[in-house]
């Protein structure tokens, strides 16, 4: 019994590691890919981890959220950059709130981008 429990600890450990591994490569390839301006690869990458692997990182989100910036896809930007302006890291929140100002801003959406860009600051003065 204590062996077969061991042997189940064992598998486990390992089976632990290689979804870090593969965490850490998609995190890495989805970084390249965006820094390579392939940004509907970074999407799909970023999409894996948070849909796929079930990732809770709001930082991927938050990357995500910039490449469908880069794309002009403002809706899937503003739904994305949404869901972290309540994020605990004080640094993601407000990147949050500054990129929900910058949208509206370019639409000349002057009192909507200043109230985003008042919640960044406060966020993290």
């Amino acid at each position: 019994m204590k062996y077969a429990l061991s042997i189940m600890l064992v598998i486990a450990s390992f089976s632990d590691l290689d979804r870090i591994a593969k965490v850490n490569k998609l995190k890495k390839e989805a970084k390249e890919a965006y820094q390579a301006g392939d940004y509907s690869q970074a999407i799909s990458k970023y999409h894996y981890l948070l849909d796929s692997m079930k990732v809770e990182d709001h930082r991927i989100t938050l990357n995500l959220a910039n490449a469908y910036y880069q794309t002009n896809d403002t809706t899937n930007a503003l739904n994305n950059y949404g869901s972290v302006t309540e994020s605990d890291i004080k640094v993601i929140k407000s990147t949050a709130h500054q990129q929900t100002g910058i949208i509206p801003h370019k639409q000349e959406k002057y009192k909507e981008a200043l109230q985003s860009f008042k919640s960044a600051i406060k966020s993290d003065p």
